[in-house]
């Protein structure tokens, strides 16, 4: 066979679903790695409804009650990181007003992981499920802000913290590794 006729042969990326930078690990996040988490991060909006979940309960308060509870609510202010459960350690990462316009703002995040770093410090949380924070019910793009997550932990990440397992949005599941390991510059 001469070398014109020899098929050309190219190398394909792996997509490694996981990559080390210092101390800390960044991976795609499995079914299993959900079970094994110290810390689960939850995207959330100023009212709280995005993981309310749909429940119909009976009211265990008087109506009057509850819709004087409701005439008083007050939305949660954009970035703060609020505890919903200790055990695991559930946090609700307030990064959307859908009163706004854009509804999702690099800043609201950048606060949110700073708060959610701090909590991470505190509790000594070794391993954290986060999702790619505003790619899900905002505008932000993937290829945007992983890289803005990732220097974001980078940048001062807690002393205990070994593994961020990033929680993949649908449609960007193929190319979750790429996106990791581009965040981290490699």
């Amino acid at each position: 066979m001469c070398e014109e006729e020899r098929p050309r042969l190219r190398v394909i990326g792996g997509g490694r679903a996981d990559v080390n930078s210092g101390r800390v690990r960044f991976a795609v996040a499995t079914p299993e790695a959900a079970l094994t988490v110290d810390a689960v991060v939850l995207e959330e909006d100023t009212w709280l409804i995005l993981s309310a979940g749909v429940e119909v309960t009976t009211p265990v308060v008087h109506p009057v009650r509850l819709f004087t509870e409701l005439c008083e609510a007050e939305p949660v202010v954009p970035g703060t990181v609020l505890i919903k459960w200790e055990q695991p350690l559930m946090l609700q990462a307030v990064v959307h007003d859908f009163g706004a316009d854009p509804c999702c703002r690099r800043e609201w995040i950048a606060a949110a992981l700073g708060e959610i770093l701090r909590i991470c410090r505190e509790r000594r949380v070794a391993r954290l499920l986060l999702p790619f924070l505003g790619v899900r019910h905002g505008a932000m793009k993937p290829g945007e802000i992983v890289p803005f997550i990732i220097a974001a932990i980078q940048a001062n990440p807690p002393p205990s913290l070994k593994t961020v397992y990033l929680s993949v949005p649908p449609g960007v599941r193929a190319e979750a590794g790429r996106l990791i390991a581009g965040g981290l510059g490699e």
